[in-house]
Order: C-alpha cells, then sequence, then structure tokens
C-alpha cells in the first residue's frame, strides 16, 4: 500500500513539475488585447465575399447582445483610429488592429505590423506593380462583468468576452460593410436554433437560413462544447487491499450543454486483473469484470483546464461486479469513485475510490490513477 501511493505522489509530483515549467505567464500586453482560451465557448465564421470574413466570438450566447450593433461598433473603431493613420504604415504590409473596449468603457488600442519575407509583384502587360498576398486582421474586443455559475449554483462575478474579427484584404475596404448587413448577420446568429444547422462536406454547419454562416458544431459550440457522442478508452491502475490492481475501461458518454453546464452520461466495461497461482501452484490471470456507470457535471467554462485542477463532486462513477474469479471480490461488490485531481489536460486523473458489497459493508478505500485516450 505505501508502495503505490508513494508511485502515485511520484507521478503527480512530476506531472505538476513539467506543468510548472512549460505555463507561460502572459505579459501586460496579452492579458489587456488577448482573450483567455476559456472564455471562447461559442464562434461563428461569416462569409463577406472576395475572401473576406467576419469572425464572432462569445463567452455565452445571451452576451451577443452586447454586439448587436456592429455597424455602430465598427464606425467609432474606425473613428478612433483615424489619428493613427500614420502608424498604420504601408498598406501593402499585413497589420493586426486590436481594439479593446474593458469593463470600465476604457477603449485601448494596439497596432502589430507583419513584414514579409520577401517581396510579390503583379506583372501585367509590361506594368509592374507590387502586390500584397496576407490579409489584415481587425478584432474588436468588449469585455464586461458577467456572472458564472457554480458547481453549487452559486453565482460569481466573471469576465465575459465578445470578439468581432475582420479578415479582410485591405483595410479600407471594411467601412464598405457599414450598410447594415453585419447587424442582420448579428441578428440570425442570435436567434439560431440547434435544428436550424446542416452539415457539409467541409467538417463544418451552415446556417440553413443563410449558407454564409458557418460553425464548427450547431449554434457556434466549439471543440468540448455541445451535445455529443463520445468513445473512449483508458487504462487504470489502483489498489484493492493489499493488491495492485490494472484494468482497462472501454466505453461511451453521451454529453449534453445547457447554459452553463455540461452534463455527462456514460457506460463503459472493466476488467480486473489479478495475478497469482491456482490450486496446481501455477501462475494464472484472474479477470474481474466491472460494467462502471458515470455521472458528471461541469461548468462549461472552465479554468487552467491544460494544468492540475480538481474535480471534487463533478464526476461520480459506480461500478459493479458482473463477472467474478477467484476469491478477490465478495460478491455484490460496488466500486464508487468521485472528486480527484485532473492532470495534463484531462489525460491523467487520480481518483479515490471506494468498494464495498451490499449495503456498504468492508468498505475499502483506495487511489485509482487513469490514462485516457
Amino acid at each position: 500500500m505505501n508502495k503505490f501511493i508513494g508511485l502515485l505522489v511520484l507521478a503527480t509530483s512530476i506531472a505538476g513539475n513539467v506543468f510548472a515549467q512549460n505555463k507561460v505567464q502572459p505579459t501586460n500586453t496579452d492579458k489587456t488585447f488577448e482573450v483567455p482560451a476559456d472564455r471562447i465557448i461559442r464562434r461563428f465564421t461569416v462569409d463577406l465575399g472576395k475572401g473576406n470574413k467576419m469572425q464572432v466570438e462569445l463567452t455565452a450566447m445571451e452576451d451577443i447582445d452586447q454586439i448587436k450593433n456592429a455597424d455602430s461598433l465598427v464606425k467609432v473603431f474606425l473613428h478612433d483610429i483615424e489619428p493613427l493613420k500614420d502608424s498604420l504604415g504601408d498598406e501593402l504590409l499585413p497589420k493586426r488592429i486590436d481594439y479593446a473596449i474593458d469593463s470600465s468603457g476604457r477603449k485601448k488600442i494596439r497596432i502589430l505590423h507583419y513584414q514579409p519575407k520577401g517581396s510579390s509583384f503583379l506583372v501585367t502587360q509590361g506594368d509592374i506593380a507590387a502586390l500584397k498576398l496576407e490579409q489584415d486582421t481587425v478584432n474588436i474586443i468588449t469585455i464586461f462583468q458577467g456572472n458564472k455559475q457554480s458547481i453549487l449554483s452559486k453565482k460569481e462575478k466573471y469576465l465575459h468576452y465578445c470578439r468581432i474579427s475582420f479578415f479582410i484584404n485591405q483595410l479600407a475596404e471594411l467601412p464598405a460593410y457599414l450598410d447594415g448587413k453585419l447587424n442582420e448577420k448579428i441578428d440570425l446568429i442570435a436567434n439560431n436554433k440547434r435544428n436550424d444547422w446542416t452539415r457539409d462536406g467541409n467538417e463544418q454547419f451552415r446556417l440553413d437560413k443563410d449558407h454564409t454562416i458557418t460553425a464548427k458544431q450547431p449554434q457556434g459550440y466549439i471543440s468540448g462544447a455541445g451535445d455529443y457522442l463520445n468513445l473512449n478508452a483508458s487504462v487504470n491502475l489502483q489498489n484493492y487491499k493489499n493488491y495492485f490492481v490494472p484494468s482497462f475501461n472501454i466505453g461511451a458518454n453521451v454529453f449534453a450543454m445547457t447554459g452553463h453546464f455540461k452534463y455527462e452520461v456514460g457506460f463503459a466495461w472493466e476488467p480486473h486483473f489479478f495475478f497469482g497461482k491456482n490450486n496446481a501452484g501455477n501462475l494464472q490471470t484472474f479477470r474481474n469484470d466491472f460494467i462502471t456507470l458515470t455521472l458528471g457535471r461541469k461548468p462549461i467554462v472552465e479554468r487552467d483546464i491544460n494544468g492540475p485542477h480538481f474535480n471534487l463532486f463533478q464526476t461520480l462513477t459506480v461500478g459493479y461486479l458482473i463477472r467474478q474469479k477467484g476469491d478477490y471480490f465478495d460478491n455484490h461488490t460496488f466500486r464508487i469513485g468521485t472528486g480527484g485531481v485532473n492532470l495534463t489536460g484531462n489525460k491523467l486523473r487520480l481518483e479515490p475510490v471506494f468498494y464495498f458489497h451490499d449495503l456498504f459493508k468492508n468498505v475499502t478505500p483506495g487511489l485509482r490513477l487513469s490514462m485516457f485516450f
């Protein structure tokens, strides 16, 4: 038992040290003009024609009310950068402009220039002209105080982000879209429903009412959100009494999304392997099979998702012994697990478990280390 605990402590400490070494601290500039990855839950793309696109990103769908008048936001942006025209430099140089409006209403602007590795030219009937091949990027970011729903349904203050991005051939083309069409696109996005989307051949979904609006999943959920079925497998190592017990899982999980939470229901087959000698004195493998039910509820917005974090009461697993070999388990054995520590982007989980039979007779605690694929 002591050796097993020592092994798990060593594994988790190594993983924690790796993350401590690899984690890059954001600069003040990043904090001002970059949106934290865990705050973007919905993402929509709008084809504006001629290779130009608009992208809408939100922390929550109701936040779209903050940007419903997109035309007005763009007009204010163009007015505010007018005194900075000299800073925009050569029109042939690709540029990125970040325009952030914080929760106090203060506006901040960042201009980045990207120097091409070489020069490109267009030759037409003997005339030669410089050619620009990369697009300009404009990010309009609004930040405001909202609420975050916790596991215990208690509200807490939480910064919400909306980002409208334009990827356009020339910055000078942006005013041409201020004819009400941007507002129309935002309105269509705001009123879309789950069954309003159709998958196309490019592994994305198009809004039925307007095929210029696309998303990775219906209603704009990005990877890891939305309703979906996930087939999964894991290998596990746990202690049971004075045994080290390897096992593996093969199962399927269904995830369903609401406004604030992602719910999980899963079933899996999990054989446990014991090694011992039979009556003839020969080494033998004793396989004991469990069927496992997983129930989970997690907030859609999670912090530090790629680092070590606790998931207390977010997931409950209940296993029941359906095949018994050897005298390791009692009849009608159950295993319950809850909470734990997630590591390496949820690929590793250290979880406390409890084995018992009938109505909590002979409760045996243990620790379980799982690696997910």
